[in-house]
């Protein structure tokens, strides 16, 4: 699995080749923080996924109307939130190298050099 932090985005993303299937899944958070050695977010539960394939879909839209009814999702969260998601859904249907090859090439490439998870961060 690798991780993409973008600075300042209101996303994280993973690239993971599991048994249930590779994918890329992407979180729509607040933008992450790096206190102490550890990377944080608050997730605001919209999630898309991305098969390997290509194939893609936007999920937890009920949780995320949950949560936003509830007031535990602000409204600066929730437009943010919706923001983000057109943004990543339109560079998912335009095949943004990023979603396409660069994850995968990049985690495929981990993966045969057989690297140790990082755990020491400067």
């Amino acid at each position: 699995m690798i991780h993409l932090v973008p600075n300042g985005g209101w996303w994280f993303a993973r690239w993971q080749d599991v048994p249930t299937g590779a994918h890329l899944a992407i979180d729509i958070c607040t933008p992450t923080e790096f206190l102490d050695g550890v990377w944080s977010y608050d997730d605001l539960e919209l999630d898309l996924m991305k098969d390997r394939d290509g194939t893609w879909r936007l999920t937890d839209h009920d949780e995320f109307d949950y949560e936003v009814a509830l007031g535990r999702i602000s409204a600066p969260e929730r437009q943010a939130s919706l923001e983000t998601v057109a943004e990543l859904q339109a560079r998912m249907d335009r095949h943004d190298e990023l979603f396409d090859s660069i994850g995968w090439d990049r985690l495929d490439d981990c993966v045969s050099r057989h690297f140790p998870p990082l755990t020491d961060f400067p």
